[in-house]
């Protein structure tokens, strides 16, 4: 199993010099990928193997695309972040980046009939809510897929 960010394409998970599997304590699972013992233990009852947890996307590369999307130097609000307020652009970066890696173990243990950035829609900028009178939530994935791929 792989991660898939966008339509249809799916990343090389990386080789892992010792690789982990089911079999492997919790507190290895944790060391290896900083997960809560909660989403390792969730990751290990369901089979899912190092390599697919080692395939995480690049949340630099994403996080850039998501504030490029969100209007970059002349968003109102930097990367979109409504949830919180957050103070300046390394502030909201933060929360963007947490928002990302907590949204990839989600997916990891859902039934992935979406791709992640189809998943992380859903919670980051979802379509028909209050705070989107005007619907520009539909252009999200497609304008940070757009983003990702070019940078």
């Amino acid at each position: 199993m792989s991660m898939r960010l966008g339509s249809g394409s799916k990343s090389t998970p990386k080789t892992l010099k010792t690789p982990v599997s089911p079999n492997t304590p919790k507190t290895e699972w944790f060391k290896r990928f900083g997960m809560s013992l909660v989403v390792v233990t969730a990751l290990m009852v369901s089979g899912v193997s190092s390599a697919a947890v080692s395939s995480e996307p690049d949340y630099d590369k994403l996080a850039q695309a998501i504030w490029l999307a969100e209007g970059g130097t002349k968003a109102k609000k930097p990367f979109g972040i409504l949830s919180v307020t957050c103070n300046g652009y390394t502030h909201c970066r933060q929360i963007c980046l947490n928002t990302l890696k907590r949204n990839y173990h989600r997916w990891l243990v859902s039934d992935k009939s979406l791709t992640y950035l189809e998943f992380l829609q859903k919670r980051y900028a979802p379509m028909k809510v209050s705070n989107d009178p005007k619907g520009l939530n539909k252009n999200w994935l497609g304008n940070v897929r757009a983003f990702y791929e070019v940078l």
